[in-house]
């Protein structure tokens, strides 16, 4: 069976503890569209349609700008804290490209 990797992406996520609504919206620069609090409830509308965010989930701000909650044990399988001001997109291409370089399969600059 093929297997396939998560390619290094950066995303923005805020850890949802119950009373912090108005930080997420803030942070995570997320209008009234894309929640609805209800009955002491947080509700995201994500891509796929309106899930629940419990206590602990983290709201994650995707690629393409949508939102949508992820559990916390997902979240730490998947991934790592950086320094934002450290990693630019230029950045990460950079190390992706002098990994691939210099990789014991690259022969004069060329993933083999």
């Amino acid at each position: 069976m093929p297997k396939f990797r998560k390619k290094p992406i950066i995303i923005e996520a805020v850890q949802y503890t119950g009373n912090n609504i108005r930080y997420i919206t803030d942070e995570l620069n997320m209008s009234e569209n894309y929640y609805r609090y209800e009955d002491f409830e947080l509700y995201i509308n994500t891509l796929e349609g309106k899930f629940k965010a419990d206590v602990g989930d983290w709201i994650i701000k995707g690629i393409k700008d949508e939102f949508y909650p992820c559990k916390p044990d997902i979240f730490e399988m998947t991934y790592e804290t950086i320094n934002s001001w450290r990693h630019t997109n230029r950045r990460c291409i950079y190390q992706k490209r002098q990994k691939i370089l210099s990789s014991p399969m690259a022969i004069d600059g060329f993933k083999t």
